[in-house]
């Protein structure tokens, strides 16, 4: 009976959950991308480190757009929004980041079934 309610308060909406080691490899993705780049891929790079520190969850571009918009990235929603999804794509075509292989999941900001993205983990 404790261990279900244990596993149920777990399992709870709103409850806080274990976080997860990182990898050393992705530390060491993530050094030498904060070294290489500048502008939009450090931006993005940077958020997407920023909200996986945060929440533990891999963000789709729109939840990642609503970060770096409420962070101040001093423009529109639309253009930032553009900017973030640039920068991903050119991020993944260095191999920094990753979409993640379980596939798509419904985006928080957008409600659309979306992508997921991480850095690479060597």
């Amino acid at each position: 009976m404790i261990e279900m309610q244990m596993e149920m308060e777990l399992t709870a909406p709103g409850a806080k959950r274990p976080r997860r080691r990182v990898r050393e490899t992705s530390k060491a993705a993530y050094a030498d991308g904060r070294e290489r780049f500048t502008g939009r891929r450090a931006d993005a790079l940077r958020w997407l480190a920023a909200f996986w520190n945060a929440r533990q969850v891999n963000p789709t571009s729109g939840e990642l757009t609503t970060w770096a918009f409420a962070e101040g990235s001093g423009q529109s929603w639309d253009w930032t929004v553009l900017y973030v999804r640039r920068g991903l794509s050119d991020l993944k075509r260095t191999g920094v980041v990753e979409v993640v292989p379980q596939g798509k999941r419904p985006c928080r900001t957008t409600g659309s079934s979306c992508e997921t993205w991480r850095v690479v983990s060597r």
